[in-house]
């Protein structure tokens, strides 16, 4: 049940037409966050000290009962689907040991291989070593380094254009959309590091803290290659990023709100789903682009009405919200293809705000000051306050947003919306997030 319950929408019985269902319940649009052969994952766990006494039986007692739940289309006693023929369950470990020779051969563990740890990649590093002419009305110039997992260097030029440098800011709150992002594999090369000047330059009007980031990636085809895909691998270096004070003054960071490795214990590894392309893997770099004014304007189709917003506070609330939303949440990203998020299912309670975020002062109310108002012009109205955008990302209804609206005032000569959410939901009120969010 468990098996069959995780892999959900890609059994091959439900792929072929036939619904899972356990009583009233149907399971067959689960989808499990992270590749399902990632099987030591809830077998083992990630901390040896707690691995469980029995964590080896997955590999070491393969069963018709256990094989058969997640490859149910195999039928062990006629022998139909599989390739051996018929087989008892005494039979199984004969062919299918614990670890073979190969990646994706007949063992179990290496059948189970997950694409990105795969020993077939070499290991892909980016290093910004340096920023300069970083100042507004400016081209900047960007030194940096790309290496194999061994240290061996690697030409830019080897990339194509999965080689780009990222320039977006200021750190106070991204607004820049889209960001400036350039190829570099016309970077000069000196055979230790490369140097890239911006065909852009920053904004004249720029002011505060820049960030700069590198995306790349190579396509890596595998041989062996897993009998279910995919036969090649975009392998992305994880993205680094450098701060530059465009004005002069002390660098300020990025705040930190949420953690990729809280991300990555129910994801594993959330590039590997929602990364482009697989080289964006920093979260940092997500919300250069993903800012207040991040739209999909680029891509939708003119018949699909208004853009919408892909702001992360908006949309990382809307995707987790997912079939309890009453709005449809539909991104269209490359090609024109349609994204659509209301069927997602979380599976835990979104009101424990720290199942992702760092601590309790990244959700509690009000926001900085330094927040900017998010364009949402397929919601209820726009700009909404940040404060407003990410609580209406899952309290999407309308009584919430008509709650929102009439606590949101735009005063003479100001440019963005004034929010009195801390009035009643700030810290140690009545209504605060903390209490309304209790479980």
């Amino acid at each position: 049940m468990i098996h069959k319950i995780h892999r959900g929408e890609r059994l091959p019985s439900v792929v072929a037409g036939t619904p899972y269902r356990i009583e009233d319940a149907d399971f067959s649009t689960v989808a499990f966050p992270q590749d399902i052969r990632n099987c030591y994952y809830c077998h083992e766990g990630t901390d040896p000290a707690k691995k469980p006494l029995q964590a080896a039986n997955w590999y070491s007692y393969p069963s018709a009962k256990a094989c058969g739940s997640c490859h149910d289309n195999l039928d062990f006693a006629t022998g139909e689907g599989h390739e051996a023929g018929p087989a008892t369950d005494g039979e199984c470990a004969n062919c299918h040991v614990p670890q073979g020779d190969a990646e994706w051969d007949i063992s179990i563990k290496g059948a189970h291989t997950v694409p990105d740890k795969s020993k077939q990649l070499k290991g892909l590093n980016a290093e910004i070593v340096a920023v300069d002419q970083a100042a507004p009305g400016r081209k900047p110039v960007v030194t940096f380094k790309l290496t194999n997992g061994d240290g061996s260097v690697l030409d830019p030029k080897t990339f194509g254009s999965n080689l780009n440098i990222l320039l977006g800011g200021p750190t106070s709150d991204y607004t820049l959309f889209p960001a400036i992002r350039e190829r570099a594999d016309g970077a000069t090369f000196n055979g230790t590091v490369a140097t890239y000047t911006f065909a852009n330059a920053i904004p004249a009007d720029a002011s505060g803290t820049w960030t700069f980031a590198i995306e790349c990636r190579r396509t890596v085809t595998f041989n062996p290659a897993p009998m279910d895909g995919p036969t090649t691998y975009n392998e992305g270096a994880f993205n680094p990023i450098n701060y530059v004070a465009v004005t002069g003054g002390a660098v300020k960071p990025r705040r930190t709100l949420v953690s990729l490795d809280k991300c990555n214990k129910c994801h594993n590894r959330l590039a590997s789903l929602f990364s482009h392309g697989g080289q964006r893997i920093n979260i940092e770099v997500c919300v250069v682009c993903h800012n207040a004014n991040h739209s999909d304007v680029a891509r939708r189709p003119a018949s699909e009405g208004k853009p919408e917003s892909g702001a992360f506070k908006r949309m990382i609330h809307r995707i987790h919200t997912g079939e309890d939303l009453t709005q449809n949440y539909t991104i269209y990203g490359f090609g024109g293809s349609p994204n659509n998020f209301n069927e997602l299912h979380f599976p835990g309670d979104r009101r424990d705000c720290l199942t992702c975020h760092v601590n309790a002062a990244a959700y509690s109310l009000p926001v900085t000051r330094d927040a900017e108002p998010v364009v949402t012009q397929r919601d209820y109205f726009s700009p909404q306050g940040p404060g407003t955008a990410a609580c209406l990302g899952c309290h999407d209804n309308v009584d919430v947003a008509a709650h929102a609206y009439l606590n949101t005032v735009t005063f003479p000569g100001a440019s963005r919306p004034a929010e009195a959410c801390g009035t009643c939901h700030g810290t140690g009120k009545d209504w605060a997030v903390e209490k309304v969010h209790a479980r």
